[in-house]
């Protein structure tokens, strides 16, 4: 269970949900799910180019609404999405979040990774919820407009105990580090390189 999340919106987090998600089912052949839970502002499915109804919000607030009837599988291949379907004017209640750590218990069966597109830590509370689910909390940083400070502030904010890295965005290529640009980088063949 991979939780993805960002300091704030605007980050690049859903799009590195989404493209971590693509290079598990592709890459590795490993069965993938990838969850649209920032219900303040749903984006996986315009990414993946899929309608966002039906979706998580349904299944949380309709008794009887099944996985099934909302998930799409992205070209043939072990990726499957669930939209965050229809946002309602007031957010989703912080105990209907909750529900969802039993759902999850059962997908786990059937997929081998599971993501979390969260919503950004600040301003908001329910970030904990999902940091609570994750095996691995992926923090999602744009290197060159997030200020250290919010990162550390959102950082600290998180009363996660699962393992945690961050994920930069936004980084152009004259600003990567030298040994990123002059092929300085160890292999097999010359590991002190």
């Amino acid at each position: 269970m991979i939780v993805v999340t960002s300091s704030l919106k605007g980050e690049g987090k859903t799009s590195t949900a989404l493209n971590v998600g693509y290079a598990i089912a592709h890459d590795l052949g490993k069965s993938t799910l990838v969850i649209d839970c920032d219900m303040k502002q749903p984006r996986i499915h315009t990414y993946a180019g899929l309608s966002a109804d039906p979706g998580l919000v349904q299944i949380l607030q309709q008794e009887g609404m099944s996985f099934e009837s909302c998930l799409h599988q992205l070209d043939e291949s072990p990726l499957w999405i669930l939209p965050a379907g229809s946002v309602p004017a007031r957010p989703v209640e912080l105990f209907k979040l909750k529900r969802l750590t039993s759902m999850l218990e059962l997908l786990k069966e059937r997929y081998e990774y599971i993501i979390l597109d969260a919503p950004p830590i600040l301003p908001l509370a329910d970030m904990n919820v999902f940091a609570g689910m994750a095996d691995i909390l992926a923090m999602v940083v744009r290197s060159t407009d997030t200020p250290t400070d919010v990162v550390q502030k959102a950082l600290k904010s998180l009363k996660s105990t699962s393992q945690a890295g961050i994920i930069l965005t936004g980084i152009q290529a004259n600003e990567a580090p030298f040994y990123m640009l002059s092929g300085y980088y160890a292999t097999t063949t010359n590991p002190k390189r």
